[in-house]
């Protein structure tokens, strides 16, 4: 057992690395980059949840199950698992570089830990990816902008809420061209100095935040500043974090430094300036 899960977790780590070099080295596979490595994280812990649980007890098998049954219920019934599947599977490769630690310790120690311990992370990991790429795949989204013409708030705010539907099933990562243009159109707007109401700043920052390079996360925290002034939004309001934090630790990692506020889940410092303006 221990020697086929060692073998497909190598091989995992082999593509992945080999994923990495690609999306380098060619530009345009990048965009297809993090659903490659999804997909390949997922079989890699199926493949090896099915290796551990081959000869586990019927009731643990029984647990896995409801869990991944659960998962692909939420994914088909919800328009905000494939987010929540986003973060579990963030959480289940944390948990499962933690669990080998602790295993890799106990080896030190001359002690043989049991590798079912890996199946908690290994599930968590298989619902994470699962119920994303379900989710994503099961979603139908509306246009990215919209096909008629409509009041400057109103587009934004149309706008502002495709990518957020996109970001609840995931689908952000299927049809990565849906944000740049949602990004494309919003920048027009800003350009124009057509987005001053308070709102609008707070909703088109949140675009500028899901664009790729330093100059569009700095506008991104400039419109998210000068919501933020106005009380937008509200006090109180439900976030993972405020979107001028969120907006400047992007831009900040943009510019190789590093983050300040720790709102990034890859807090690596990557220089991503943006091309000279046509």
């Amino acid at each position: 057992m221990g020697r086929k899960l060692w073998l497909l977790t190598g091989g995992a780590v082999a593509i992945g690395l080999a994923m990495g070099l690609l999306a380098f080295f060619v530009p345009s596979f990048r965009d297809r980059s993090l659903l490659v490595l999804l997909l390949v994280s997922g079989i890699w812990a199926a493949l090896s949840l099915l290796v551990l649980l081959a000869d586990a007890r019927r009731k643990h098998q029984l647990v896995v199950s409801i869990a991944l049954g659960l998962a692909i219920a939420l994914a088909f019934s919800t328009r905000w698992f494939g987010f929540a599947a986003f973060l579990l599977g963030y959480a289940g490769a944390l948990l499962f570089i933690a669990t080998l630690l602790v295993l890799a310790a106990l080896r030190l120690f001359r002690k043989k830990p049991a590798l079912r311990a890996l199946v908690i992370p290994l599930t968590v990991i298989v619902v994470g990816a699962g119920g994303l790429l379900l989710s994503a795949w099961s979603s139908k989204p509306a246009p990215p902008i919209p096909e008629q013409a409509m009041s400057i708030s109103d587009e934004i705010k149309y706008i502002y809420d495709t990518d957020q539907a996109d970001r609840g099933t995931g689908y952000w990562m299927i049809d990565p061209e849906r944000d740049r243009i949602r990004l494309q159109r919003v920048k027009t707007l800003y350009r124009a100095g057509q987005i001053t109401e308070p709102a609008d700043q707070y909703n088109a920052a949140l675009v500028y935040q899901h664009g790729s390079c330093a100059d569009e996360f700095q506008v991104a925290y400039e419109l998210a500043t000068a919501a933020a002034s106005h009380g937008i939004p509200p006090a109180g309001q439900l976030s993972m974090a405020p979107l001028t934090h969120a907006t400047y630790d992007r831009w900040q990692l943009a510019l190789g430094k590093p983050q300040v506020y720790g709102t990034q889940f890859l807090p690596v410092p990557s220089k991503r300036l943006c091309p000279p303006a046509r």
